[in-house]
């Protein structure tokens, strides 16, 4: 059993590698595939700079914001001068998109400064659909994402459904930005390679 989940996770990390910026994630029923996807990445937060947000717990816009905001100076520690940390907390007090916004454009200006990129882990992320202001939350990412070279977004769903609607529908911010990886199709993540949107 060991042997199969530490060859997945190889073969996981060459995927989403060789799927460039972003990798959506569409996570197996099977219990064993998707444990595997939970100890890649908890392999990836421990081993690189990696921020994480479970969709399932935001409600808005400024949600998203303020848990960007709260692992910043955890995660890039050595980038934050006292400046930054009162700049983030002038910008708490403003509108929640402008919020989101400037949170999103300091993500761009300090993963410039790494050699490796920053990941960016959006789990069960096709909850944003559910959310009032769904749209304006994926237009405002979205606009920032195509501007973040040093960043790989990896996206996690349970729904192929949901994530054709995000990502394959050509009326929506993320059409066609990401690689589908639907891991619950395949026996080995090695074969998924053949079914991934391009």
């Amino acid at each position: 059993m060991k042997n199969t989940s530490d060859r997945w996770l190889k073969e996981l990390d060459v995927l989403i590698h060789d799927c460039g910026q972003s990798t959506v994630i569409v996570d197996s029923p099977k219990r064993e595939e998707r444990l595997t996807i939970e100890q890649y990445r908890d392999e990836l937060m421990s081993s690189k700079k990696m921020l994480y947000i479970d969709f399932k717990t935001v409600h808005n816009m400024y949600d998203i914001a303020k848990k960007l905001s709260q692992q910043y100076s955890d995660i890039f520690e050595q980038m934050f001068s006292e400046s930054i940390h009162k700049t983030i907390n002038f910008y708490i007090t403003q509108k929640e998109d402008y919020f989101l916004d400037k949170i999103l454009n300091i993500l761009k200006e300090v993963s410039e400064k790494y050699t490796d990129p920053v990941i960016l882990w959006l789990e069960n992320f096709t909850e944003v659909l559910k959310l009032e202001d769904s749209r304006r939350i994926c237009n405002l990412m979205r606009g920032h994402y195509q501007d973040q070279e040093k960043v790989i977004y990896i996206f996690t769903s349970n729904s192929i459904e949901d994530v054709n609607a995000i990502f394959n529908d050509y009326s929506k911010p993320f059409y066609r930005s990401a690689r589908i990886l639907k891991t619950y199709t395949v026996s080995k993540f090695t074969e998924a390679k053949e079914g991934v949107k391009t």
